[in-house]
């Protein structure tokens, strides 16, 4: 949705943002303000199922991509890890964040960008290939690390490919995504 320039954000959700309308020059400066407070503590996110949800990191430090991830995974999976998990699935396990790597344009069908990837496995750059911008295949150079820094936003995903569900067993459902304060850590960017 829309929140426009009075609007306002619930703790731990993501946002896009544009530019200007493209009459500003390339080398002009441009002025965001964001008012609010250093958030501390526990908070939690509703996702539906069959839903991208845009959320982002509500701290003023870093966050540990694994310890996010673990959070909000099933307990039989993270058993190792201690106690206080989830009970289901949140989401598929994979955090996306987007690359734009060459196009600068306000025009989405010239974009060249997409969604790169961090999971408990590792990272991949972003690739070019969705029919709503330019797809063109292009490979990004950048890989998303493991600590994600103050204010980034990324997509977490409901859906779940059906092979791996079948083959696997595991059940994606949505719910409460969890952002906790043992996720925090001092991390330079």
């Amino acid at each position: 949705y829309h929140i426009g320039s009075t609007g306002t954000l619930a703790t731990g959700e993501g946002f896009t943002m544009k530019g200007t309308d493209g009459g500003a020059g390339i080398n002009d400066l441009q002025n965001y303000v964001f008012k609010g407070k250093p958030h501390n503590g526990d908070f939690t996110r509703i996702v539906s199922g069959n839903q991208n949800y845009l959320v982002g990191n509500p701290y003023p430090s870093a966050i540990n991509a694994a310890e996010f991830i673990l959070d909000n995974l099933k307990t039989d999976i993270t058993s190792r890890y201690g106690n206080g998990r989830n009970s289901q699935n949140v989401f598929n396990g994979a955090l996306y964040f987007w690359d734009q790597f060459s196009g600068r344009t306000q025009y989405r069908g010239r974009y060249i960008g997409g969604y790169a990837n961090w999971n408990l496995s590792g990272s991949t750059e972003a690739i070019s290939n969705d029919a709503r911008i330019l797809a063109n295949d292009a490979v990004g150079n950048k890989k998303p690390g493991q600590y994600i820094p103050v204010g980034q936003g990324f997509f977490v995903n409901t859906v779940l490919d059906p092979v791996i569900a079948q083959v696997s067993g595991i059940t994606v459902s949505g719910g409460p995504i969890q952002f906790k304060n043992s996720q925090r850590i001092y991390e330079r960017e």
